[in-house]
């Protein structure tokens, strides 16, 4: 079940018998991704922002898109959802208007 925590090990077997198992793994079924990190500015003018990331561990499924916050302060205190990916890109130009909405 999705967010479940399973362990799982494998043993092998031949004709003279069952094997030791291996250490067990644990295994999360179905979390939440990530977090991005290592975000990079890679460029930056009065008109452009472009910035990409490192994409994160999925979560056991595919990545739909990502959300871009936006913060007008350097306080970080108050964040406004400025858009979202329609398709998992790990890279955002953004181009004249640069505040938040």
């Amino acid at each position: 079940m999705t967010g479940n925590a399973y362990l799982y090990r494998v043993s092998a077997q031949n004709e003279i018998g069952l094997g030791l198992p291996s250490p067990p793994i644990s295994v999360i079924a179905g979390s939440a991704p990530d977090a991005p990190q290592t975000t990079t500015l890679n460029n930056s003018t009065v008109q452009l922002i472009d910035f990409s990331w490192q994409v994160p561990y999925n979560g056991g499924s595919t990545i739909t898109y990502y959300k871009i916050w936006f913060d007008e302060g350097s306080a970080g205190s108050d964040w406004t959802l400025k858009l979202f990916t329609e398709i998992p890109i790990n890279r955002l130009i953004l181009s004249s208007g640069l505040t938040g909405g």
